[in-house]
């Protein structure tokens, strides 16, 4: 990781000022995010090897680590994978709204309207008409396409065994 911030050693030290903390965590969120973007990261978990700089020797807290993953939770940079237990998180370097947009700039642009795409079609390896969200969680993918159902722009498609395969715009 090549960011300044990253290499700073008290980057990795909860700061005790309440200014400054604020402004860790906002640093905190910049790196993961820029960081899951170019490497297509769409989990995090508290033992990620981002929470660690080799270089410097140095290492987030537990403790720290936990409030850097719910602050991003709290700014709708990600959801908890399961708010139980609260060690892992889905990131979203673009909100679900915009993931949505994208595809269904996609389905214009390729003329898809009115038909039936697939998940696979959407954001599979071979080809993907979103190259972005290829490797996207596929729960991610599921509440993407819940925006463009919930915006009345397309409906679910299943297969026999009621899974969700696709969508209908």
């Amino acid at each position: 990781m090549n960011s300044e911030i990253y290499n700073f050693p008290p980057f990795f030290t909860r700061q005790p000022n309440e200014t400054t903390w604020q402004a860790q965590l906002s640093h905190w969120k910049d790196v993961i995010l820029t960081h899951s973007r170019e490497t297509k990261q769409w989990r995090l978990s508290n033992t990620d090897s981002i929470f660690e700089n080799k270089k410097i020797q140095r290492r987030l807290k537990p403790d720290v680590i936990q409030l850097v993953l719910s602050d991003l939770v709290s700014n709708k940079k990600a959801d908890w994978v399961d708010s139980k237990t609260k060690t892992e998180v889905w990131i979203w370097w673009r909100s679900a709204e915009e993931w949505a947009t994208l595809i269904l700039a996609w389905i214009d642009s390729t003329g898809q309207n009115g038909s039936i795409v697939t998940f696979y079609d959407i954001a599979g390896d071979d080809s993907p008409g979103v190259p972005e969200m290829v490797g996207m969680d596929s729960t991610m993918l599921h509440k993407v396409c819940q925006v463009l159902v919930h915006q009345g722009k397309a409906a679910v498609m299943r297969d026999e065994d009621g899974n969700e395969v696709g969508l209908k715009v």
